[in-house]
């Protein structure tokens, strides 16, 4: 279980993330564009972290 969620949380947050730095560069949406772009970082880094614990254990 928690090898699916973790390998199913990265693209999500990889996506959350790269959506936030498009969303970020309309000039009305600048705000909303930063937070979510700060989410998915923020997401993305433990979720990485978990991964390669994982990937380790899994050998």
């Amino acid at each position: 279980m928690l090898v699916l969620t973790v390998l199913y949380l990265i693209p999500a947050a990889a996506a959350a993330g790269l959506t936030g730095l498009v969303v970020f560069h309309f000039a009305g949406h600048r705000t909303a564009g930063a937070r979510l772009a700060s989410f998915g970082l923020g997401v993305l880094i433990p979720a990485a972290a978990g991964a390669a614990m994982v990937g380790i254990n899994s050998f």
